[in-house]
C-alpha cells in the first residue's frame, strides 16, 4: 500500500512509498483508515531535522488523528466485528509496569510508542492498532468528525485533568487553532465564561467560535486590547491556556492571570522562557503547567462530549485532500490558510 512515510531525520525526508500491509497481532485490529487529521506537529516535523530528544523514530508512517472501518481482527478479540465504525487513541504501547501506567497516566511512561511516531500511524490506507485503544464512533458521526476526536481529548486532558476547569471561572485561551477551539468549547460546556484572544490572520476561526457560542473573541492587535482586557479580567483569568506556540503569548498569559491562577502550556514553544519567579509567581502564587497529549479518561470524556460538538467539529473541517496531495495538505496548515485539514487514506 502506498503510505506516508518519515524516512529518516533529516528536514523534508517524507515521502508517499510502498509499505507492507498491516495484518493485526494478538490483541491488535487493523483499520481502514477513511479520515485522518493533519495536525501542526505533523507538519513541523516534517520541515524539521530529528535529533535524539525528537518524539519520530523513522522510518515510520506518520499521523496521529484518524478513524475508520474494522478491517480485520487479531486473536484474542471478541467484542470488535469486520466493518466496525471506530477511531483509536494514539498510543500503540506502552510498559504497563511504571507509576505513571499504573496512574493511567499513559502519556507519560517512558517507553510509550505513539501511532505516527514510533509505530505507524494513520496517514496509509490501513493502520493496525491495539484493542484497548479502540473506541466505537456513533454512526451519526461522519469519519472525517472523528478524526478530530483525538485534538478533542487533548483539549479535555488539559481542560479537566490539568486545569480542573469548572463553572463560572474566567478562561482566557491564546492561539484559535483546532486545539484553542476545542479547549474553549469543553470549557464552555463545564460552564466557564471564555475569551479567545487571536490575530487578525485568524479572524474566520474566531468568527467560528462565537458562531457557536463557545467563547467571546477579541484580536490581540486590536487598538484597545489592553484597556478592554483590563475591564474584561479585572483582577485577571482563572486560568489561562497558551495554544499560540509563540513566546510572547506566555509572557502575556502570565500576566493575565489573576492571583492563585492557573497557567496551562499546549503550544510547543521554542525559545526560552526567562521567568522572574519572585515576582511572577511567587507574589501571585500562580500555578504554571503544561499539557501533553490524552490519557484513556480523556477519550471517554470526548466521546461523551461528542453529540453537542459534533456540529462545531465538522465546521472546523476547511479542507479535505486524498492522500496523494499530502503536500498540499501540509502546505495549507503550514500557511494556516484553514482550520481543520483532512487526509483520506483510504482514496490514495
Amino acid at each position: 500500500m502506498q503510505a506516508l512515510v518519515r524516512a529518516s531525520s533529516e528536514s523534508e525526508d517524507t515521502h508517499l512509498r510502498e509499505v507492507p500491509l498491516p495484518s493485526p497481532g494478538p490483541g491488535q485490529v487493523v483499520l481502514k483508515v477513511e479520515a485522518a487529521g493533519v495536525c501542526g506537529t505533523d507538519v513541523e516535523a516534517h520541515l524539521q531535522s530529528l535529533d535524539a530528544s525528537s518524539r519520530l523514530a523513522p522510518p515510520v508512517v506518520i499521523g496521529h488523528e484518524g478513524a475508520g472501518l474494522v478491517a480485520a481482527i487479531g486473536a484474542g478479540i471478541d467484542d470488535l466485528d469486520i466493518g466496525d465504525r471506530v477511531v483509536a487513541e494514539t498510543t500503540f504501547s506502552v510498559c504497563g509496569k511504571c507509576r505513571f501506567c499504573v496512574r493511567g497516566e499513559l502519556n507519560l511512561c517512558p517507553h510509550r510508542r505513539g501511532l505516527g511516531s514510533k509505530a505507524n500511524g494513520f496517514f496509509a490506507p490501513f493502520v493496525a492498532v491495539p484493542q484497548g485503544s479502540v473506541h466505537r464512533l456513533p454512526d451519526s458521526i461522519p469519519f472525517d468528525v472523528g478524526a478530530v476526536i483525538e485534538p478533542l481529548a487533548c483539549a479535555v486532558h488539559a481542560v479537566v485533568d490539568q486545569a480542573r476547569v469548572s463553572g463560572g471561572e474566567t478562561i482566557v485561551v491564546f492561539g484559535p487553532g483546532p486545539t484553542g477551539l476545542l479547549i474553549a468549547a469543553v470549557c464552555s460546556t463545564l460552564g466557564a465564561q471564555v475569551l479567545l484572544l487571536g490575530t487578525s490572520h485568524s479572524r474566520p476561526r474566531l468568527e467560528l467560535a462565537e458562531r457557536f457560542g463557545v467563547a467571546r473573541t477579541l484580536s490581540v492587535e486590536a487598538d484597545h486590547f489592553s484597556d478592554w482586557i483590563s475591564q474584561v479580567l479585572g483582577l485577571g483569568a482563572d486560568v489561562v491556556f497558551e495554544c499560540s506556540g509563540k513566546l510572547s503569548a506566555l509572557e502575556t498569559a502570565l500576566g493575565l492571570v489573576r492571583p492563585g491562577g492557573r497557567v496551562v502550556v499546549l503550544g510547543e514553544i521554542r525559545e526560552p522562557l526567562v521567568l522572574h519567579t519572585q515576582v511572577t509567581l511567587l507574589r501571585k502564587e500562580l500555578t504554571l503547567t503544561a499539557s501533553k497529549s490524552s490519557v484513556p479518561r480523556s477519550w471517554d470524556r470526548a466521546l461523551e462530549l461528542l453529540p453537542p460538538l459534533s456540529e462545531m467539529m465538522g465546521a472546523m473541517i476547511t479542507h479535505r485532500f486524498p492522500l496523494r496531495r499530502w503536500r498540499e495538505a501540509f502546505e495549507t496548515v503550514e500557511r494556516g490558510d484553514g482550520i481543520k485539514v483532512i487526509l483520506t487514506p483510504a482514496g490514495v
